[in-house]
């Protein structure tokens, strides 16, 4: 009620099965009561890959402290995976309370709601330990934006580019899509590689824009080769590099985006 889809998307829109989540292991959640046991804040976070930690919130309940209680969140949520093997932890969406200058700028992400009301959504990271660089692949065309945002960033990565080698590749590649319904949002991650790539995306994006999707995106990890191939064929189909989340998979992931929602 106090935060609009975009805020908080799937991970709550079934409150119940992020209940189950946390109870799981799955999902880690951080909670901020008043001295009466009322909730007045929370935060949680993913158990993924171990370089990098993604969280969402804080998001607060209470119109007064609410200063005091983010900082308790973001503080106690820092504290417990300073203990973790994480190197970088991460957010796509920005909340309105979160303590801004404890983290730099990742990027940003357009967003448009059902309903035709679109926004910027910001992303931002935090370094909590040293990063000693990485070698990451990437298409040529994708190199000048991964200069850039590495620069801005103060991350050391080496990048080798793709190459065709002619070595014997799938015939049909296979590729999955994260539908958020309410959020008219369809996220394409990559699974098999295969000689029809171009195609499949042409053909995904085709399906999603019958189901009036507004919001399409596609991450790429630059640790697989044949993944960060890719990068050609989505600049090709009309996507657009908007961020890069650093050590979200093997190595850096590159979310694209297409013009769709972009303004």
């Amino acid at each position: 009620a106090l935060y609009g889809d975009q805020a908080y998307g799937a991970t709550f829109q079934h409150p119940g099965r992020s209940a189950d989540l946390v109870a799981g292991g799955a999902l880690v959640a951080l909670i901020a009561e008043d001295s009466n046991g009322r909730i007045c804040g929370l935060l949680i976070w993913e158990l993924g890959e171990d370089k990098s930690i993604p969280f969402h919130g804080p998001y607060i309940f209470t119109d007064s402290h609410r200063e005091e209680v983010a900082a308790c969140l973001v503080d106690g949520f820092l504290g417990r995976i300073a203990r973790s093997r994480a190197i970088i932890t991460y957010t796509n969406q920005v909340t309105d309370m979160l303590p801004i200058q404890q983290f730099e700028p990742l990027g940003v992400l357009h967003y448009c709601s059902p309903q035709g009301d679109c926004q910027v959504l910001e992303a931002c990271y935090r370094h909590l330990r040293e990063d000693r660089g990485e070698t990451v692949w990437a298409h040529p065309d994708l190199i000048p934006f991964l200069e850039k945002e590495y620069d801005r960033l103060v991350l050391v990565r080496f990048i080798q580019p793709t190459k065709e080698y002619g070595a014997s590749r799938n015939e049909a590649s296979v590729l999955g899509v994260e539908m958020e319904q309410l959020r008219s949002l369809a996220l394409i991650k990559p699974i098999i590689g295969g000689q029809d790539i171009a195609q499949n995306i042409e053909l995904h994006l085709m399906k999603l824009k019958q189901q009036q999707v507004n919001n399409i995106f596609c991450s790429i990890d630059l640790g697989i080769g044949w993944q960060a191939a890719m990068a050609g064929d989505l600049l090709e189909a009309g996507f657009t590099a908007q961020l890069i989340h650093p050590l979200a998979g093997k190595g850096d992931c590159v979310v694209f985006q297409y013009a769709t929602a972009a303004p």
